[in-house]
């Protein structure tokens, strides 16, 4: 089976952008208003790249060696609210590979 592919390798956005339910809809640079890709595959390591509305990641330089802790617990995770140094805030979006 093909991987359909957003042209160009899809738009990572906020809270003000929609995301399709179906990964076969795709997003063109000339779409309005602009749709972001809910099916993003990281470049370098090819893993599926997950998202939630409503969710800040807080960053802590002082402590940025959890950073890789967090990014495992928030793809095992639904709720990430449960997760140190996320907080949940309606205008942002958060990403994670």
């Amino acid at each position: 089976m093909s991987i359909n592919r957003c042209i160009p390798d899809g738009w990572v956005c906020g809270t003000w952008a929609e995301l399709p339910a179906d990964p076969t809809e795709f997003q063109w640079p000339d779409r309005k208003p602009l749709v972001g890709c809910n099916h993003l595959v990281c470049l370098l390591c090819k893993a599926e790249v997950k998202s939630q509305l409503g969710y800040h990641l807080v960053l802590d330089w002082e402590h940025r060696e959890r950073v890789p802790e967090r990014a495992i617990l928030m793809q095992t995770s639904e709720d990430w609210s449960r997760i140190d140094g996320i907080r949940t805030e309606k205008d942002f979006r958060l990403y994670t590979r």
